[in-house]
Protein backbone atom coordinates (compact mmCIF):
# COMPACT_ATOMS: atom_id res chain seq x y z
CA UNK A 1 0.00 0.00 0.00
CA UNK A 2 2.90 2.36 0.80
CA UNK A 3 4.34 1.76 -2.65
CA UNK A 4 0.99 2.63 -4.27
CA UNK A 5 0.74 5.87 -2.29
CA UNK A 6 4.32 6.83 -3.13
CA UNK A 7 3.71 6.03 -6.80
CA UNK A 8 0.51 8.10 -6.80
CA UNK A 9 2.26 11.05 -5.18
CA UNK A 10 5.13 10.89 -7.64
CA UNK A 11 2.76 10.74 -10.63
CA UNK A 12 0.58 13.52 -9.25
CA UNK A 13 3.73 15.55 -8.73
CA UNK A 14 4.56 15.16 -12.40
CA UNK A 15 0.94 15.75 -13.51
CA UNK A 16 0.59 18.83 -11.31
CA UNK A 17 3.42 20.70 -12.96
CA UNK A 18 2.28 24.06 -14.26
CA UNK A 19 4.78 24.34 -17.08
CA UNK A 20 5.59 21.53 -19.48
CA UNK A 21 8.44 21.58 -21.99
CA UNK A 22 6.94 22.26 -25.41
CA UNK A 23 8.32 22.91 -28.86
CA UNK A 24 7.31 25.81 -31.08
CA UNK A 25 4.17 23.93 -32.26
CA UNK A 26 2.84 23.63 -28.71
CA UNK A 27 3.38 19.84 -28.71
CA UNK A 28 5.04 18.13 -25.78
CA UNK A 29 8.66 17.21 -26.25
CA UNK A 30 10.54 14.21 -24.98
CA UNK A 31 13.06 14.69 -22.19
CA UNK A 32 15.72 12.01 -22.06
CA UNK A 33 17.05 11.39 -18.57
CA UNK A 34 20.21 9.44 -17.97
CA UNK A 35 19.72 7.25 -14.93
CA UNK A 36 23.05 7.23 -13.17
CA UNK A 37 24.21 7.25 -9.57
CA UNK A 38 26.93 9.72 -10.59
CA UNK A 39 24.48 12.04 -12.28
CA UNK A 40 21.25 12.28 -10.22
CA UNK A 41 18.19 13.92 -11.75
CA UNK A 42 16.09 16.33 -9.70
CA UNK A 43 12.38 16.46 -10.50
CA UNK A 44 12.55 20.20 -9.76
CA UNK A 45 14.35 20.55 -13.12
CA UNK A 46 11.05 19.80 -14.91
CA UNK A 47 8.94 22.59 -13.41
CA UNK A 48 9.09 25.84 -11.49
CA UNK A 49 6.06 24.98 -9.38
CA UNK A 50 4.69 21.78 -7.89
CA UNK A 51 1.31 21.25 -6.26
CA UNK A 52 0.01 18.23 -4.37
CA UNK A 53 -3.55 17.01 -4.67
CA UNK A 54 -5.03 14.85 -1.94
CA UNK A 55 -7.61 12.50 -3.44
CA UNK A 56 -10.91 12.01 -1.64
CA UNK A 57 -11.28 8.63 0.00
CA UNK A 58 -14.63 6.95 0.67
CA UNK A 59 -16.24 3.56 0.05
CA UNK A 60 -17.12 4.52 -3.55
CA UNK A 61 -13.60 5.44 -4.61
CA UNK A 62 -11.15 3.16 -2.85
CA UNK A 63 -8.18 2.49 -5.08
CA UNK A 64 -6.76 -1.01 -4.95
CA UNK A 65 -3.92 -0.73 -7.44
CA UNK A 66 -3.00 2.16 -9.73
CA UNK A 67 -2.47 0.92 -13.28
CA UNK A 68 -2.55 4.30 -15.10
CA UNK A 69 -3.13 7.99 -14.40
CA UNK A 70 -4.26 10.71 -16.81
CA UNK A 71 -4.72 14.41 -16.21
CA UNK A 72 -7.08 15.74 -18.90
CA UNK A 73 -9.31 18.83 -18.83
CA UNK A 74 -8.74 19.44 -15.11
CA UNK A 75 -9.67 15.85 -14.28
CA UNK A 76 -7.53 13.20 -12.66
CA UNK A 77 -8.42 9.85 -14.20
CA UNK A 78 -7.10 6.70 -12.52
CA UNK A 79 -7.32 3.15 -13.83
CA UNK A 80 -7.67 0.64 -11.02
CA UNK A 81 -7.82 -3.14 -11.54
CA UNK A 82 -11.28 -3.20 -13.18
CA UNK A 83 -12.59 0.35 -13.02
CA UNK A 84 -11.74 3.91 -13.99
CA UNK A 85 -12.13 6.62 -11.35
CA UNK A 86 -12.61 10.32 -12.06
CA UNK A 87 -11.58 13.09 -9.66
CA UNK A 88 -11.70 16.84 -10.21
CA UNK A 89 -8.53 18.95 -10.02
CA UNK A 90 -9.03 19.47 -6.27
CA UNK A 91 -9.11 15.69 -5.64
CA UNK A 92 -12.89 15.44 -5.10
CA UNK A 93 -14.29 12.13 -6.34
CA UNK A 94 -16.67 12.58 -9.28
CA UNK A 95 -17.67 9.12 -10.51
CA UNK A 96 -16.45 5.64 -11.38
CA UNK A 97 -16.79 3.69 -14.63
CA UNK A 98 -17.03 -0.05 -13.99
CA UNK A 99 -18.70 -2.26 -16.57
CA UNK A 100 -17.13 -5.56 -15.67
CA UNK A 101 -19.28 -8.50 -16.68
CA UNK A 102 -20.07 -10.87 -19.50
CA UNK A 103 -22.74 -8.77 -21.21
CA UNK A 104 -22.43 -7.34 -24.74
CA UNK A 105 -21.51 -3.85 -23.47
CA UNK A 106 -19.21 -5.09 -20.69
CA UNK A 107 -15.61 -6.24 -20.36
CA UNK A 108 -14.42 -9.35 -18.56
CA UNK A 109 -11.00 -7.87 -17.87
CA UNK A 110 -9.90 -4.27 -18.17
CA UNK A 111 -6.51 -5.09 -19.65
CA UNK A 112 -5.65 -1.54 -20.71
CA UNK A 113 -7.35 1.67 -21.72
CA UNK A 114 -6.65 4.98 -23.36
CA UNK A 115 -8.52 8.22 -23.87
CA UNK A 116 -9.20 10.09 -27.09
CA UNK A 117 -9.64 13.63 -25.78
CA UNK A 118 -10.54 14.90 -29.28
CA UNK A 119 -13.69 12.73 -29.36
CA UNK A 120 -14.05 12.56 -25.57
CA UNK A 121 -14.09 8.77 -25.58
CA UNK A 122 -12.46 5.99 -23.57
CA UNK A 123 -11.27 2.86 -25.33
CA UNK A 124 -10.96 -0.25 -23.19
CA UNK A 125 -8.98 -3.31 -24.23
CA UNK A 126 -10.47 -6.58 -23.00
CA UNK A 127 -7.92 -9.36 -23.44
CA UNK A 128 -10.28 -12.17 -22.49
CA UNK A 129 -13.01 -11.26 -24.98
CA UNK A 130 -10.44 -10.10 -27.57
CA UNK A 131 -12.19 -6.78 -28.13
CA UNK A 132 -11.91 -3.02 -27.79
CA UNK A 133 -14.91 -1.26 -26.26
CA UNK A 134 -15.62 2.44 -26.66
CA UNK A 135 -17.42 4.49 -23.99
CA UNK A 136 -18.04 8.19 -23.63
CA UNK A 137 -16.27 9.97 -20.77
CA UNK A 138 -19.21 9.30 -18.44
CA UNK A 139 -19.08 5.56 -19.11
CA UNK A 140 -21.96 5.21 -21.57
CA UNK A 141 -21.29 2.41 -24.06
CA UNK A 142 -20.85 3.52 -27.68
CA UNK A 143 -19.35 0.68 -29.69
CA UNK A 144 -17.00 -2.30 -29.76
CA UNK A 145 -14.72 -4.05 -32.22
CA UNK A 146 -13.58 -7.64 -32.00
CA UNK A 147 -9.91 -8.35 -32.56
CA UNK A 148 -8.89 -11.84 -33.55
CA UNK A 149 -5.72 -12.06 -31.44
CA UNK A 150 -4.49 -11.65 -27.87
CA UNK A 151 -3.34 -8.19 -26.83
CA UNK A 152 -2.43 -7.01 -23.34
CA UNK A 153 -1.57 -3.35 -23.96
CA UNK A 154 -2.92 -0.53 -26.09
CA UNK A 155 -1.87 2.96 -27.13
CA UNK A 156 -4.54 4.97 -28.93
CA UNK A 157 -3.50 7.45 -31.62
CA UNK A 158 -6.96 8.63 -32.63
CA UNK A 159 -10.45 7.16 -32.72
CA UNK A 160 -9.45 4.63 -35.37
CA UNK A 161 -5.79 3.66 -34.89
CA UNK A 162 -4.16 1.87 -31.99
CA UNK A 163 -0.94 0.05 -31.40
CA UNK A 164 -1.71 -3.18 -29.60
CA UNK A 165 0.95 -4.97 -27.59
CA UNK A 166 0.75 -8.75 -27.42
CA UNK A 167 3.82 -9.47 -25.32
CA UNK A 168 4.57 -13.17 -25.50
CA UNK A 169 0.94 -14.04 -26.34
CA UNK A 170 1.39 -15.78 -29.68
CA UNK A 171 -1.57 -17.30 -31.54
CA UNK A 172 -2.48 -18.35 -35.08
CA UNK A 173 -3.61 -14.83 -35.89
CA UNK A 174 -0.81 -13.02 -34.07
CA UNK A 175 2.91 -13.71 -34.27
CA UNK A 176 4.19 -10.18 -33.51
CA UNK A 177 4.57 -8.27 -30.26
CA UNK A 178 3.15 -5.05 -31.73
CA UNK A 179 0.26 -4.65 -34.15
CA UNK A 180 -1.11 -1.47 -35.65
CA UNK A 181 -4.87 -1.84 -35.43
CA UNK A 182 -6.60 0.52 -37.83
CA UNK A 183 -10.34 -0.08 -37.54
CA UNK A 184 -12.98 2.55 -37.04
CA UNK A 185 -14.99 1.82 -33.91
CA UNK A 186 -17.84 3.85 -35.38
CA UNK A 187 -18.25 1.58 -38.43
Amino acid sequence: MKLSIITLLLILLLCGCSTHPQNENGKFIRIDIENSANNPFNLSNLSKEVSYIKLETNDSCLINSIKAIFYIDNQIIIRDNNSILFFDNTGKFQYKVNHQGDGPEEYLRLSDFDICSKNETMHILDTRKKQILQYDMKGKFQNKKDINFWAIGMQLFNDSTSILYSGNQISQNQSYKFTIYNKHLTE
